[in-house]
This record gives C-alpha cells, sequence and structure tokens, in this order.
C-alpha cells in the first residue's frame, strides 16, 4: 500500500475537467485512489471559487447571447416577423440546479469537502507582506484566493498529519515556501500534476492488478484502431477550434480536412471486478493532422535592413503592398499535427470491447503535436527554419500504433 494518504484538489484540474462535471480521466484517478485507499478531498475556497468563476462566465455569456437575441428580434421586426420567445433566465434556478449537481458529483465520487482556514485576515495579511508565493502575481491577481486555499489545506492537514500531494498546474503555487506557511509543525505535503499521481498511484497497484488493467486498456486501445475511420469521422464532425488555438501568423480560412495519425495513453477507469456487459468509458490522447488554410498576412511595407547611425531607406511601398496584396489573395493548405483529448463509451466483453461510441474531443492547449518534433531537429543541429520543416515532415509520416 502506497504511503500517500490524501489527495487535495485545486480548482485547475476541476475546470479542466468542466465542473460540475467531470472528465473520464479525472473520474479514473479518483477511483484509482479510493481502491488504494487513498482520500481525495476538496478545499471549500476551491468550490466557493468554481462556483463563482462558473455563475460569472454564465452571465457573461447570457449578456453576449441577450445582444446578439435584441439584434435578431430588430432584423425580423424589420421584415413584419416579430420574435418574442426570449424568456429571461432565473439564475437562482439555475444556481440551485448548479449546487445540486455539485451534491451529487461529491456523493458520487466520495469527495470530502475541506472547511476553509480559521485563520483571521490579519494574520493572512501579514503573510502577504513578504509577497512570497502564493501571494505576488500579474495585475489581476489571485494571490489572495490562492493563499486561502493553500492555507485551508495546510490547517486540515496539521489536525491529523498523514501524507498528502496537492493536485495543481498553478506555477505560482508550487514555488510557495510551505515552511514559512506551516511554522514549526512538519508536514508530508507535496504538490503535483494529475498526470503525475496518476503515475503515482499506478505504481502502487499489485503486480497482477497492474497486469490486468494494463490488458483492460489494450483492449480499449485495440477497439478505438478497430474503429479508426468512425474517429476520423466523429473529429471531422466535432473538432471545433478558435483560429487563435492554430498558433498561424496568417489569416486562418478554415479548416480542410482532419486525419487521426496517432493514437496514444488510452486508458479506462480501474477496476478489477468488472463483468460482462459493463458500459466503461474510455479516454485516450490523439495526435491529429488537421489541413489549415490560410492566407498570407499582409505586410504595408518591405522588410528593410536598419543601420545603427543611418535612417531606414527608402522603398517602393505601393509596388510592395500590390505584391503581397495578389500573393495574399493564394491559399494555402498546412497539414499540421495537433494533440486532442477524445472520450468514449464501449460495452465491456470480457475478451474485448464492443459498441464503442465516442462522445468528446477536446484540444490540449498545453501541447503542440509538431513542437517536440521541432526540439528534437534542433537538437540535432538544425536552424529554427530548418527544424520547423523537418519537424512537419515527421508529423506528417507518422502513423497509428
Amino acid at each position: 500500500m502506497t504511503e500517500l494518504r490524501r489527495v487535495y484538489f485545486d480548482s485547475e484540474p476541476l475546470k479542466a475537467a468542466e465542473w460540475p462535471s467531470l472528465s473520464q480521466k479525472l473520474v479514473g484517478v479518483i477511483r484509482l485512489a479510493s481502491s488504494l485507499g487513498v482520500g481525495c478531498l476538496l478545499p471549500e475556497p476551491v468550490l466557493m471559487e468554481l462556483e463563482a468563476d462558473w455563475l460569472r462566465d454564465l452571465k457573461g455569456n447570457l449578456g453576449e447571447m441577450g445582444t446578439a437575441w435584441q439584434a435578431v428580434a430588430k432584423a425580423l421586426r424589420q421584415v413584419g416577423e416579430p420574435l418574442t420567445s426570449n424568456a429571461p433566465v432565473n439564475l437562482k434556478q439555475i444556481t440551485e440546479a448548479y449546487r445540486a449537481r455539485v451534491a451529487q458529483v461529491l456523493s458520487e465520487q466520495s469527495l470530502l469537502v475541506v472547511p476553509t482556514t480559521p485563520r483571521d485576515l490579519v494574520e493572512v495579511f501579514e503573510l502577504a507582506l513578504g509577497r512570497d508565493p502564493p501571494f505576488f502575481g500579474e495585475k489581476d491577481d489571485r494571490g489572495f484566493q490562492d493563499a486561502v486555499i493553500l492555507l485551508s489545506v495546510i490547517d486540515h492537514l496539521q489536525q491529523s498529519p498523514e501524507s498528502a500531494v496537492f493536485v495543481t498546474a498553478d506555477k505560482r503555487l508550487k514555488k510557495s515556501d510551505l515552511g514559512r506557511l506551516v511554522g514549526e509543525t512538519l508536514l508530508d505535503l507535496r504538490f503535483t500534476t494529475l498526470e503525475e499521481l496518476r503515475e503515482e498511484l499506478t505504481k502502487h497497484l499489485e503486480a497482477k492488478q497492474q497486469e490486468a488493467w494494463q490488458r483492460d486498456r489494450e483492449l480499449a486501445r485495440q477497439a478505438i484502431v478497430t474503429a479508426w475511420s468512425e474517429l476520423e469521422t466523429f473529429l471531422t464532425q466535432n473538432i471545433s477550434l478558435l483560429p487563435s488555438d492554430l498558433g498561424f501568423f496568417s489569416t486562418i480560412e478554415g479548416i480542410q480536412a482532419a486525419h487521426a495519425r496517432l493514437l496514444r495513453d488510452v486508458t479506462t477507469p480501474f477496476d478489477p471486478d468488472r463483468k460482462e456487459g459493463t458500459n466503461v468509458s474510455i479516454s485516450a490522447t490523439v495526435e491529429v493532422e488537421l489541413e489549415v488554410v490560410s492566407t498570407r498576412t499582409i505586410a504595408l511595407e518591405p522588410p528593410r535592413a536598419l543601420r545603427v547611425g543611418e535612417e531606414a531607406p527608402p522603398t517602393d511601398a505601393l509596388g510592395w503592398f500590390l505584391e503581397q496584396w495578389a500573393a495574399a489573395k493564394k491559399k494555402v493548405v498546412t497539414p499540421t499535427a495537433f494533440v486532442f483529448d477524445v472520450e468514449a463509451e464501449a460495452i465491456f466483453e470480457g475478451a474485448g470491447y464492443s459498441h464503442l461510441e465516442f462522445k468528446k474531443v477536446e484540444l490540449k492547449r498545453d501541447e503542440w503535436a509538431v513542437w517536440p518534433l521541432v526540439r528534437d531537429h534542433v537538437g540535432e543541429g538544425h536552424s529554427l527554419p530548418a527544424a520547423l520543416e523537418e519537424a512537419f515532415r515527421d508529423s506528417q509520416t507518422r502513423k497509428t500504433s
């Protein structure tokens, strides 16, 4: 059995799992922890922060929807077709529904709630005066909120010390001086990410359990590979991205096609007693090649070499602009690899999975499939432009494995 006894969650991994829903990947980690006797806990300030952010986003989206609705209603009135079905949203009712959903998730996943730190405002203020993590930040500083969350975890651990981890991707929180926040009490508390936690928990499964789980994940992988054409159809119909997600410097005109190229990190919830006929959630990471259609961004003036102490040389700005305009009208298709999280469900049949149905796809915004290849080629001595060219070529030749 692992020495780890508790897992505390920050708001960031829960938001990434689309709280108050939970992604299959997060549910899998929670169930794995539970199977090893490791408790999963949410600080009360995390729940408060999640609710405030969820309602703030909802109100903002409702405001934008209201403005758009007014424009549509005005246009229809102009042609004699009044629009009268824009019923007001009952925020009190929605808030109650949100809280009911949260209570359901807490119950279903056996998540315990840790009370807010009892420390008074003066003590927290004195800690903040040092401007040490987590109390420093940028203009939109959330340092105080982060501090209250972390102090709530520390105070809960001090009441009954056990080995624990705090799951977060917040770099500022990870820099926190725990010794300064804890005082003379010795606490076994570490920071980790969701992926690191899953790897740590997996290592503590017994050998037979690991083999059984690995076999189950391999069966899930085989099911996805068998349904590869259905996966590509699902990706084509369900991938939705902002132009800013694509990382291009030119003007994005659209995405012409999507091709699944590489399947990796397929996982299922750990369940050593799974029975045949059970509906099972499957999550996977997929490298997808998107054929991005773009046009060149127009530069108003040509690049000019500047020398110290001299004025910029004159240029034929009009001729340059017309040349750029003609070039910009030509559309270019660039095959580019991106990484997506895909969720699916299937029926466990003992010797495999059947009735596989893809449910959700989400871009991993912290990982662009081409950049690791670029890094490797730069390490081999290629210039950055040459490394980019080689990386794109490599990304196009990688096959499903």
